[in-house]
């Protein structure tokens, strides 16, 4: 596949920043990206579209368009986001088709042959979640600068640094897709449904709770295979806190605002069928609300608790996300529903 750059630019916010916030303390985390597919209007009406767009949202969700200074935090000195036109020689179900190529640019149009385009996006995990990502392209909301009420300033705990990889060589990963459709899952939330009849056990898992569970049991098998015995298993997920807290969040905050769900498998176990794992997972998924002072200390210990295990050698750790019930497709830019 050849890339053709057709231009590269900054894109700046479309008014200044308030100068009490051009300095944010950082979160750490990891980089994401979405592709969308439209094929209405000229190129030339997309890009204008497109860029007026994109400078006018970044008031909208502080601090996006700003440049991360030091480990800590962002300088908010409106300096923009890069913006890239790129033309590529292939059609769009090729490009789905293939592995996921690393995507260097804050944000990317890229336009394909027979009218097709793809839109890119990159926001770093540490200003931001996938549910904020998902917000920034659907919604046009007003700057949120007022949760002083809810978020005193204050001295918090910081996170442990993560751990080094034992062994992560580019070179070295494997990309792969499995397909479950909605008949598969039916019958899977069936098989994995536990006794109604025992006490305390929560009915009919989620889709995500099954489709994890079967992948995490499929990985225990493999790794006693290759290790010639069962070993300590633990699947971590991803937990959107918004629908989990006793306050209010406005949409259009921009932030982090999730925790790590650890699930412990140990080799010593003697049921790990479909519903046993499924237990286990949904009744560490399942939490109660959370109030504004205990977010912080719930976060941050269970990113530690995850730090802590993937230490131990003789622990696989598996990490699970999910963007199901996003508002993944409501962005609508008027050129049809994205692919």
């Amino acid at each position: 596949m050849e890339v053709q750059i057709l231009s590269r630019k900054l894109l700046k916010p479309s008014s200044p920043t308030p100068l009490h916030l051009w300095r944010l303390r950082l979160s750490p985390l990891i980089d994401l990206h979405l592709k969308h597919n439209r094929n209405r209007a000229e190129n030339h009406e997309r890009h204008e579209h497109l860029e007026k767009s994109l400078s006018e949202i970044l008031n909208h969700f502080y601090p996006t368009g700003r440049h991360i200074k030091d480990d800590e935090s962002v300088d908010c000195n409106d300096q923009g986001v890069e913006y890239l036109d790129a033309k590529v020689d292939i059609q769009l179900n090729q490009l789905l088709s293939r592995r996921r190529d690393s995507i260097e640019q804050m944000n990317s149009l890229i336009q394909l042959p027979y009218g097709g385009l793809v839109i890119s996006i990159c926001i770093c995990h540490a200003i931001a979640d996938g549910f904020t990502m998902v917000k920034f392209i659907t919604e046009l909301l007003l700057p949120c600068f007022n949760l002083a009420s809810l978020f005193s300033t204050k001295v918090l705990p910081m996170l442990k640094p993560p751990p080094p990889p034992r062994v992560f060589e580019l070179d070295k990963v494997v990309t792969r897709q499995f397909v479950f459709d909605g008949a598969e899952i039916s019958t899977l939330k069936a098989k994995s449904n536990p006794r109604s009849c025992d006490v305390g056990v929560k009915p009919k898992p989620s889709r995500v709770e099954v489709v994890t569970t079967v992948i995490w049991k499929a990985l225990i098998r493999v790794s006693e295979a290759k290790y010639g015995r069962l070993r300590t298993s633990l699947v971590v997920h991803s937990m959107n806190l918004r629908a989990k807290i006793v306050f209010i969040v406005p949409h259009n905050c921009c932030g982090d605002l999730y925790r790590l769900v650890a699930v412990r498998f140990t080799g010593d176990m003697s049921k790990m069928e479909l519903p046993d794992l499924v237990v286990l997972l949904s009744d560490a998924i399942s939490v109660n609300a959370l109030c504004c002072e205990d977010v912080f200390p719930t976060v941050v210990k269970s990113f530690n608790n995850v730090n802590e295990e993937s230490k131990k050698k003789y622990v696989d750790v598996h990490m699970f996300t999910s963007w199901c019930r996003f508002p993944t497709y409501e962005a609508d830019f008027g050129w049809e529903k994205p692919t």
